[in-house]
């Protein structure tokens, strides 16, 4: 039988918690809220499936540790970010778009989310929450903290992927 960490330390019992640098913070940084609205737009992903947003997901868990470090620390965090998933995220993009332009799906005007059906709706959703991170990204780097051009283009592109797949989840009556 295995043996589950200690989930309840108590240790941010007095509003302090600690970041992937271990440096102890207030529950309400900056820092800590921008995490936790990456981590609340990560759960939305799990609403629905798709083959490539496990890869999106993992992306995002990596996204969420180098924001964790301390700017001063982070040339040693591993996972950062790269161009890769960027031009990663660009071709899950590209083949979307592709689909739907043989489809001879048009975008015009102002999207009603639930009109194109239910898995489509929790993907527009899911697409919130990243503008919502997105925001708390630049939210954070304007406290003096340095954030990658690679983190702020791959969130961005990551919303554009959100749009596009959710015009492909719709129902088609």
């Amino acid at each position: 039988m295995s043996k589950l960490p200690e989930i309840s330390t108590k240790r941010g019992d007095s509003g302090m918690t600690s970041n992937y640098s271990n440096e102890r913070l207030p529950k309400n940084s900056a820092q800590i809220k921008c995490i936790g609205k990456i981590d609340t737009f990560n759960a939305s992903l799990g609403l629905f499936q798709d083959e490539y947003l496990p890869t999106v997901q993992e992306v995002l868990v990596r996204l969420m540790g180098e924001i964790a470090t301390a700017e001063f620390n982070r040339s040693w965090y591993k996972g950062k970010i790269t161009q890769e998933d960027i031009q990663s995220l660009e071709d899950e993009c590209a083949k979307i778009k592709k689909r739907l332009e043989k489809e001879d799906y048009k975008i015009e005007g102002w999207v009603r989310y639930g009109g194109e059906g239910q898995i489509s709706a929790f993907i527009d959703l899911s697409s919130k929450f990243c503008r919502e991170a997105e925001i708390a990204i630049y939210d954070f780097e304007g406290i003096d903290n340095k954030i990658s051009s690679e983190i702020k283009g791959y969130i961005n592109r990551l919303s554009d992927y959100l749009y596009l797949l959710a015009r492909n989840y719709r129902e088609i009556s």
